[in-house]
């Protein structure tokens, strides 16, 4: 899906999920009524997501909802609504966004319930597994059946589990580990494996059962407690490094010692850790649980520390290298807590199968569909054909295909419709007859068709889904006509952004800026030291710099007080020591750049996106002279003072 997404958030103007009850006419756009009702519910809605002040009054809430209009019209006006690329867009959301609509609610909710029972308590397990290809005839089930018994009557009977199922799992890893999967809570495994774990006692062998990969025996080995989240301040060098000098080996082992000789810890983060996000803050990361970062090495070492202010060793990751300091761990989340987030997880997880299977039984009988049996009694019947090549073909010649196979409450659906879909969906290597075929596929039709059915009248159903697919419309409408009137003409027209340059160059200033090399530490006697040394013999005291002091390359813009010392100006030579982030630093500036005009390759991100700001007010203000728009005076003033 394209960044459609993106451009939604942003958008402040989308429809309240509740009913009309105003029908007062506020605004008139072109042909478009805009009623104080769904106004209200716009404003309502989006209010607090204003950061200017000044536009949270109604009155100039009209001014970012009549551009917002303007756009929708246009876009309308353009027939952006009738490329395909939009259509298939829109339904491809709209197929994505029913899935939320389409559960039962109280299974949903046991199955949250179950869900952060089983967050909260992990479990070890080992198993094995016998696989049955997804297109095996019974025979072949029997023998996979036969086989996972026999492994399990074997461990019941006091064998070694490790070493059964090393001679009898289909899984490659149990040559390693004997089918050990260590420790694991919910959503780690497919879900059918994961309720065996969860439902079978310690120590206890489950009976066999089937997943997508086959016939497995599980036995559960432990319980307990899950860890819950930790919460650990770190330093970060990273690998790559701007100045070739410098050794993020060498810089993380030089910031080690000097914790080992009691520095502080959030000092020493604030002055050396090139993680920008948390260097400010002493280097705290905001809490979290294994599996949930990009990195294992840190996510191992970070849980290792078992006391709060444990420092570990420097480690390294795939970003660079860390001392990590645990500051706290934190208990498991409450259900209330995790609720919300738990109900998103269930509805894209294998549960959501058994959900979906509840749901299709409730909507056959809410839309009145016939005895299934029934049904596939009637295809057998009628619908002809023959197997032909590894593909069965209906033949159309000996029945009236016309016919109607079931109905949903208004719409026939036809023995045609049915058969063309019975002839897509053979597959030789799954069906090893006729009858399983046309059972099994029959039963398939009649559901897909029912699920589809509701789906399409989701939006008379559903206030919420259809106010959630007009603000996805005009969102995709939107940002396929800003992006051929706006952002696509402000990349490609040459002529247009450099006139816009030209004439805007001012605006686009290199700051003055001091070239430098900073020396920092915390012992300031050492860097006093240096620098006397510094001063006397340069080229000797840079080749035995004191371990204690960090060398940089940095390049200061002068006025900007936060990028170095406080009471320093920049000049050329050597400054003195200056306090500096719970430290000390050194600057040596070899010279002073001016400030100066940036060339357009230099500014041409800004210079483009203010370009483009500037093509959007001047469309929306040809939009607006070409466009009658009507405020009714009154109905807003009584709206105003109904909102106050």
């Amino acid at each position: 899906m394209k960044s459609y997404s993106i451009y939604i958030v942003t958008l402040l103007f989308c429809i309240s999920v509740f009913a009309q009850k105003d029908t007062d006419v506020l605004l008139q756009i072109n042909e478009e009524a805009i009623t104080v009702a769904e106004f209200k519910q716009v404003y309502l809605k989006n209010i607090e997501l204003l950061q200017d002040d000044t536009k949270k009054d109604p009155k100039a809430y009209l001014d970012l909802f009549i551009p917002y209009k303007l756009k929708v019209q246009e876009a309308y006006t353009l027939g952006l609504d009738k490329k395909k690329t939009y259509k298939d867009e829109l339904a491809g959301y709209k197929t994505q966004l029913a899935k939320t609509f389409l559960t039962d609610v109280s299974l949903t909710d046991k199955m949250v319930r179950e869900a952060y029972d089983r967050l909260v308590t992990e479990i070890s397990a080992r198993h094995i597994l016998i696989q049955v290809a997804a297109n095996a005839t019974a025979a072949d089930t029997l023998v996979a059946y036969t086989k996972i018994t026999e492994a399990r009557n074997k461990v019941l009977g006091g064998e070694d589990f490790i070493k059964i199922a090393k001679k009898y799992s289909d899984d490659p890893s149990a040559q390693v580990n004997g089918g050990d999967l260590g420790w694991f809570k919910a959503f780690k495994m497919v879900y059918p494996f994961e309720t065996a774990a969860y439902n079978t006692d310690v120590d206890q062998v489950s009976m066999p059962f089937k997943t997508s990969f086959g016939y497995h025996i599980v036995q559960t080995t432990g319980k307990r407690r899950a860890e819950g989240a930790i919460e650990v301040s770190h330093i970060m060098i990273l690998a790559k490094q701007q100045d070739s000098t410098i050794n993020p080996k060498e810089r993380i082992d030089k910031i080690y010692d000097l914790l080992q000789k009691g520095e502080d810890f959030g000092s020493l983060a604030k002055t050396y850790s090139e993680d920008r996000q948390t260097a400010s803050k002493g280097g705290a990361i905001r809490p979290f649980e294994r599996g949930q970062l990009s990195s294992k090495e840190f996510e191992n070492a970070a849980f290792a520390l078992e006391k709060a202010g444990a420092i570990s060793k420097p480690f390294e990751s795939k970003f660079g290298w860390h001392i990590a300091k645990l500051i706290k761990r934190l208990p498991v989340k409450s259900f209330e807590e995790e609720q919300r987030a738990l109900e998103e997880r269930v509805t894209k997880d294998r549960r959501s199968q058994v959900i979906s299977q509840v749901l299709t039984e409730k909507l056959a009988k809410q839309y009145d569909q016939e005895d299934i049996s029934s049904v596939i009694a009637l295809v057998s019947n009628k619908v002809s054909g023959e197997f032909k090549n590894d593909k069965w073909v209906y033949n159309a010649s000996v029945s009236n295909y016309n016919k109607r196979a079931f109905t949903l409450k208004d719409s026939v659906y036809t023995l045609e419709g049915l058969a063309r879909f019975l002839e897509r969906s053979y597959n030789p290597n799954r069906f090893t007859n006729q009858e399983v075929f046309f059972n099994e596929m029959t039963r398939r039709y009649v559901d897909l068709k029912t699920q589809a059915y509701h789906e399409e009248h989701l939006e008379e159903l559903e206030p919420e889904f259809a106010a959630v697919v007009r603000e996805y419309k005009e969102g995709l409408l939107i940002f396929d006509l800003m992006d051929q009137h706006i952002w696509n003409k402000a990349k490609t027209d040459s002529t247009g952004l450099q006139g816009f340059y030209t004439s805007n160059k001012e605006n686009y200033r290199a700051a003055k800026k001091a070239v430098s090399t900073v020396y920092t530490s915390q012992n300031k006697d050492a860097l006093t030291s240096f620098r006397s040394d510094l001063l006397s013999n340069a080229e000797n005291a840079l080749e035995k710099i004191p371990s204690d002091i960090l060398k940089t390359a940095r390049d200061i813009e002068i006025n900007k007080s936060t990028t170095y010392a406080a009471r320093y100006n920049p000049q050329e030579g050597i400054s003195q020591v200056l306090d500096y982030n719970n430290g000390y630093a050194l600057y040596a500036v070899s010279k002073i750049e001016p400030e100066r005009t940036k060339t357009l390759d230099e500014a041409r991100g800004q210079v483009i996106s203010d370009y483009q700001q500037q093509l959007e007010k001047n469309w929306i203000e040809q939009l607006k002279s070409n466009a009658r728009i009507d405020i009714d005076k009154k109905v807003l003033k009584k709206l105003i003072k109904q909102l106050k």
